[in-house]
């Protein structure tokens, strides 16, 4: 018997397609993926060397976003708050009960004060318009520049300066003063 030496069945090693170039590279396919045991994939396609290129390139650029950019702080997300829509209505009903009972040019007399119906009606339009948009714009600069932009042109139309310009000066003076907030922050 001639006693012939068996060949050793050496696995002869294999490309794989996610074969890193370095161990770097395959932490970042490791972060990429989110497995912690990242089992690369035997390649029967050791021959499309451009598809290993390609997913290196991407894998690079991943981990270098990730140096680069500026940790985002996460955005907090305002809620209404009810009161201020509580209020609304409250003041809703009190300005449309003056609205409807009492003449502009009403005047009430308490312990011999006269107070006219006038102020009395702007100052609950006012809150009401403050309250309202202070809750659907969930800020209170905005409720008041918004209020004050309102009661200045009921109180132009008032006084007598009824042409359309002064509504288009109203709302262009608006505008400037939200952007100019804005820029600020």
């Amino acid at each position: 018997m001639s006693s012939t030496s068996p060949q050793r069945s050496t696995p002869i090693p294999q490309q794989t397609l996610f074969e890193p170039y370095s161990n770097r590279m395959g932490q970042a396919r490791r972060k990429l993926c989110g497995v912690k045991n990242f089992i690369y994939l035997k390649s029967r396609t050791a021959r499309y060397g451009w598809v290993e290129k390609f997913l290196n390139a991407i894998l690079i650029l991943v981990e270098n976003l990730g140096k680069t950019r500026k940790k985002l702080k996460p955005i907090a997300r305002k809620r209404h708050n009810y009161i201020y829509l509580l209020i609304a209505i409250l003041l809703t009903i009190i300005t449309s009960y003056l609205f409807v009972n009492f003449s502009p040019f009403h005047k009430f007399q308490i312990s011999g004060i006269i107070i006219p119906i006038l102020p009395i009606f702007f100052a609950t339009l006012g809150l009401l318009i403050f309250s309202l948009s202070t809750f659907i714009f969930i800020g209170k600069q905005h409720g008041v520049i918004i209020t004050l932009t309102i009661l200045g042109y009921l109180l132009m139309r008032l006084i007598g300066l009824t042409h359309w310009i002064f509504l288009a000066l109203s709302i262009a003076l608006l505008i400037t003063i939200e952007l100019f907030l804005i820029k600020k922050k």
